[in-house]
């Protein structure tokens, strides 16, 4: 039960774009209900952000229903407390604005930080604390700026796993607030993929993401698989456990594949960030197989002139015309089913994920607002 009156409390804000935002905020709630005694801890959020939230990992926080991207409605949460929450957000630029209103300190978790440009929400100047990830690309100066490595899980829970021979497909949560619905054809495609492919019978196929998604998927999938939402360990252990993974370049799940030595394999991206994640440097030094749309349509994607919605409905346009041509559905079905019988190439452990971000995130915290 949240006490309003608690002399110190902070509050972790995501934002329902995909799982990204909440999958890498949960390492750093681990960290926090692992560490502090005498803090009130609270997880507001709703909808999407809470499909892979596992209450009872965070056994010490609060968790309150909240719609994440209203200014009006957060601001009003953080006045009924009598001593100024601090605040945690991840990507979440309207938490910071509430927090910038009443005065209260607040920190920016920004695993996006490589991929902005000049497009950086201005709200995330508001923060005091600006913790991002530069991926060696961009460097943003001030005091309270800090370049990070990327957060992946401690893993903690998992003692001993015993590997298997499964393929987990991970599409995230593949729903944002920019546009309604699932990206139907996109799945189609995907679906039409799996259906095709010739799998080893003794090999279990996992596919993980959106509630919404993996239903649609569970309608029209011939295979015989395990599709579903899983909570955030629970998946991870899936990944701990896996022969290969895929995944559309969603941010969290590449990096902690990376983390593992796992054998990735990125898959056709169906998003801005996944698009450009998939093009950076220790992308392409770490998956085994890449899958671009641009293998399939010669022409320049010009990604710093696109919009993250223009993005989606390009993703869309493109799986529909893949669906439609024999050649390039061909094409694409070939490469997919040969990286499927390929043996693993596992991958030495990058040198910037040896530290993980919400170590760093915990102390400096822990420091500058007298946590304990």
């Amino acid at each position: 039960m949240i006490n309003y009156q608690h002399p110190k409390t902070v509050i972790f804000f995501s934002n329902p774009f995909g799982y990204g935002p909440t999958g890498t905020l949960i390492p750093i709630a681990k960290k926090f209900n692992d560490s502090l005694k005498n803090v009130q801890l609270i997880f507001a959020s709703s909808g999407l952000c809470n499909e892979i939230l596992n209450q009872h990992q965070l056994d010490k926080f609060n968790f309150y229903e909240i719609n994440q991207r209203s200014i009006e409605e957060i601001t009003l949460f953080l006045q009924r407390f009598t001593y100024h929450p601090l605040i945690i957000s991840c990507l979440n630029r309207f938490a910071i604005q509430a927090a910038y209103n009443i005065d209260t300190s607040s920190a920016l978790i920004d695993p996006l930080g490589w991929f902005w440009r000049q497009n950086r929400p201005a709200e995330y100047s508001l923060a005091k604390y600006y913790f991002y990830n530069g991926l060696n690309k961009v460097k943003y100066p001030g005091k309270n700026h800090f370049d990070i490595p990327p957060i992946t899980d401690d893993f903690k829970f998992v003692k001993k796993v015993n590997l298997n021979n499964s393929i987990v497909f991970h599409l995230g949560g593949t729903q944002n607030p920019l546009v309604s619905g699932i990206p139907e054809k996109y799945l189609d495609l995907l679906i039409r993929l799996i259906n095709d492919t010739h799998f080893n019978p003794e090999q279990e196929i996992i596919i993980a993401g959106g509630k919404a998604s993996t239903d649609y998927i569970n309608r029209f999938i011939t295979k015989k698989i395990t599709c579903g939402s899983f909570p955030f360990d629970e998946f991870i252990l899936k990944i701990k456990q896996c022969h290969k993974i895929y995944t559309p370049a969603g941010m969290g799940v590449t990096f902690i594949s990376i983390h593992l030595k796992k054998d990735l394999n990125i898959f056709l991206p169906h998003n801005l960030s996944q698009w450009a994640l998939s093009k950076t440097a220790i992308v392409k030094a770490s998956a085994h197989n890449i899958f671009s749309w641009e293998d399939y349509f010669p022409f320049d994607w010009k990604l710093s002139q696109m919009t993250e919605k223009e993005s989606i409905a390009i993703t869309s346009k493109l799986s529909s015309q893949v669906l439609q041509d024999s050649s390039l559905y061909n094409k694409l079905q070939k490469k997919f089913s040969n990286s499927i019988s390929t043996p693993n190439n596992v991958i030495n452990s990058v040198p910037a994920f040896r530290n993980k971000g919400q170590n760093f995130v915990l102390r400096k915290l822990i420091t500058e607002w007298h946590l304990t």
